[in-house]
């Protein structure tokens, strides 16, 4: 089964989405236009992770003077955990739906001798009875995502308290995340994402890949750093 297929992954389809995916897709997108389009998709990414959630009645009273019996929901039992720092801009928009959620982050990176993620920042509240929103932009060798929910798992958060939201991911990446189907890894978890492309690329002047019809470093891109310092000891 492709991954785009897979039981547990959600592919999103949303006109709006789609039409700023493509303006963020677009190499000449200046940092400003592009962290504004991402914060965007993303609120649309959250509407369609919450649209499951369990409400509890409530009875208010309107403007009118009637009461009406509505539904609302506990935010306190939801965890945001961006991976950084391109996860940041999703986490931002998920907050402003979800005000009263808490706040988690992980920092991962590839490291540029063989391409392995490691963590450098573990920072994510423990809680019973909870759900965990993992968010990162583009999902493309899955290695990452998948340190970040297996730090979830091996702290004993069940799988089907576990969300996983992209704007686009691989087919390689997602193939990563999940398993072959005699060996199926992280069941459970859904993955939601608007886009899964086919194919990624090996820049030679990146050490990372990236989605061949993807928005490339999309930390650089976000916040404009396109050159750093080098770090010496």
């Amino acid at each position: 089964m492709p991954p785009d297929q897979h039981p547990d992954v959600i592919l999103v389809t949303h006109a709006l989405a789609a039409h700023k995916i493509t303006l963020m897709r677009e190499r000449d997108s200046g940092s400003y236009r592009f962290r504004r389009l991402m914060r965007q998709t993303a609120l649309l990414l959250c509407a369609e992770m919450t649209k499951d959630l369990e409400l509890r009645d409530r009875a208010v009273t309107c403007v009118t003077g009637e009461t009406f019996d509505g539904k609302t929901r506990d935010q306190r039992d939801i965890v945001i955990v961006p991976i950084l720092r391109a996860g940041l801009t999703l986490a931002e928009a998920f907050a402003e739906l979800l005000p009263r959620a808490r706040m988690g982050h992980m920092g991962i990176f590839n490291s540029d001798e063989n391409n392995e993620p490691q963590c450098y920042m573990l920072s994510v509240p423990k809680l019973e009875d909870t759900s965990y929103f993992v968010l990162d932009p583009t999902i493309v060798q899955g290695k990452t995502m998948g340190m970040a929910v297996d730090f979830l798992l091996n702290a004993q958060i069940p799988p089907e308290r576990i969300r996983v939201g992209a704007i686009m991911a691989s087919e390689e990446g997602l193939q990563e995340f999940y398993g072959p189907a005699d060996s199926p890894k992280r069941t459970g978890v859904k993955t939601y994402a608007f886009y899964v492309d086919e194919k990624i690329e090996h820049p030679t002047d990146s050490p990372s890949p990236y989605l061949k019809h993807g928005f490339g470093n999309v930390g650089n891109r976000l916040f404009s750093t396109f050159e750093d310092f080098e770090y010496s000891e």
